[in-house]
């Protein structure tokens, strides 16, 4: 029985019996961040520091964390032998040992170690619960102040569904693709904060690395793009109206990582 399967039958075991009584949520209040590894840590820093704006408060050579506010980072690691890897995706919890129970109960099997709870998705995608990112003084200094989401690579659309929308609570707030009748990724809003997603990428025919992906969010996306140009941002990256009804800019980090900036509505 493959991984995916494995994942499946458990969950479905759990969520079959925690759905005889009344549910009680999830205590995840947003979504704080994501660890990448990459290959070239000092293009990383140049592109996040340099071009975005955003204050390295690390103090190691050996990687970059960037903080977008109180509650959200992001962070690079030096040691990718290609491009970049995604080593784990983080959550905001007020009670790691609680939310350990309730994930017990619900099928979902969690690891504790130390400072916070750790599950894996059906693709093997880490999420880390952690109950706060530290009181270390923060610089959120860059150009947007909100990392809006983080896209997951998805072969088995039904198993993620079942962790993200039926084991975790998230809903699912829109789904598209190119065409109509092709779906390519599915949006689902944390229960506590709707405003954090995760976004499913269930295109299959593109790599798992092309589908991970990072969100911020602007107020504006033609001042921003007149912002980051200014800063060395090549000017073919320009803002164009997504399916979503918002307007959007993709672009690539130095080490391949695709960097969506969604900004205001179409209508």
């Amino acid at each position: 029985m493959s991984t995916s399967a494995v994942f499946k039958v458990g969950l479905i075991a759990g969520l079959a019996a925690f759905c005889g009584g009344a549910a009680e949520p999830l205590p995840i209040t947003r979504l704080a961040g994501a660890t990448f590894k990459v290959k070239d840590l000092e293009q990383a820093r140049q592109y996040y520091g340099k071009m975005l704006g955003y204050t390295d408060m690390s103090g190691v050579p050996t990687k970059s964390i960037y903080r977008l506010n109180d509650g959200q980072y992001l962070e690079f690691q030096a040691g990718a032998p290609d491009n970049f890897r995604l080593l784990y995706i983080t959550m905001l919890t007020p009670n790691p040992e609680k939310l350990r129970v309730l994930l017990s109960q619900r099928g979902i099997r969690s690891t504790k170690a130390k400072g916070y709870i750790t599950i894996k998705d059906p693709e093997n995608n880490e999420i880390r619960f952690v109950r706060s990112l530290g009181t270390k003084e923060i610089h959120a200094n860059g150009f947007s102040s909100h990392l809006l989401h983080i896209g997951v690579n998805s072969d088995h659309e039904s198993d993620s569904l079942a962790l993200y929308r039926d084991g975790l609570g998230f809903s699912e707030m829109l789904r598209g693709g190119p065409k109509p009748n092709e779906i390519r990724w599915v949006i689902l809003n944390m229960p506590e904060t709707p405003g954090d997603w995760v976004e499913v990428m269930v295109a299959r025919e593109q790599p798992p690395a092309m589908r991970q992906h990072i969100c911020f969010e602007v107020a504006d996306t033609q001042s921003t793009y007149k912002e980051l140009t200014s800063r060395g941002m090549p000017d073919r990256f320009k803002p164009f109206a997504a399916q979503n009804h918002r307007m959007i800019m993709n672009l690539r980090d130095p080490n391949g990582l695709r960097v969506e900036i969604m900004g205001e509505t179409t209508r």
